[in-house]
């Protein structure tokens, strides 16, 4: 299982990489993520990550899966303001065979579907406060259940949130639970916007370059 807030053993790389998995500039703040990334892929953790919308916070939860040993059970991203509040839960957690009356048959949520793996949820905020609580249970007690189910199971994936703002700013505004704010808060990586880093432009359209001629 995957604590909220204790890391429970050291992992190594191990995870297939994909082209152009790698964070690229020369800014402090991409060094000092670089370093981050290595930190959680030795522990077992939950991570935020905060970022301006694009590639680069999904691009750091992959890096921080590939770092980790935890990479059997795969890699799965989901936008939270992109799924219809009515099945967020059971896209995360899954669902018992007729708990919900427009789902007849059982669902496998995100969790189970990537057992040894990472979960990402992007927009994390979007996710409807009851559900905000219910995920912080989970992440600080290792367990989920189902929609409609009476027993928890272990959890056992990392999860990742992620948003464009801060997980402070998240919390502070009242957009996000603040015992889910606990359970992310162990490590927070964060990317400031491109304007702010400037000596990354140039590296970055190199490693656009390189990897369009491939």
């Amino acid at each position: 299982q995957i604590g909220g807030s204790t890391p429970l053993s050291t992992g190594s790389p191990g995870a297939t990489r994909r082209r152009g998995d790698r964070l690229v500039g020369s800014s402090r703040a991409i060094q000092r993520a670089i370093e981050q990334i290595s930190v959680a892929g030795r522990g077992r953790f939950h991570v935020f990550v905060s970022a301006e919308d694009g590639a680069e916070k999904e691009l750091i939860a992959r890096l921080v899966h590939q770092a980790s040993d935890w990479t059997s059970g795969g890699f799965f991203a989901l936008d939270a303001s992109l799924v219809p509040e009515t099945l967020l839960a059971r896209e995360l957690l899954g669902c018992e065979r007729g708990a919900l009356p427009s789902l007849p048959t059982e669902s496998v949520g995100a969790f189970a579907r990537n057992a040894g793996g990472t979960v990402l949820i992007d927009r994390i905020e979007a996710i409807p406060r009851d559900l905000q609580r219910v995920l912080a249970v989970a992440l600080g007690d290792g367990q989920i259940r189902r929609v409609g189910a009476s027993a928890t199971v272990p959890l056992e994936c990392r999860v990742i949130g992620s948003s464009i703002e801060s997980l402070d700013s998240l919390v502070q505004s009242g957009k996000l639970d603040p015992d889910l704010g606990d359970r992310l808060r162990l490590l927070e990586i964060r990317i400031p916007a491109l304007r702010d880093r400037r000596e990354d432009v140039l590296p970055l359209a190199a490693r656009a370059l390189t990897v369009a001629s491939e």
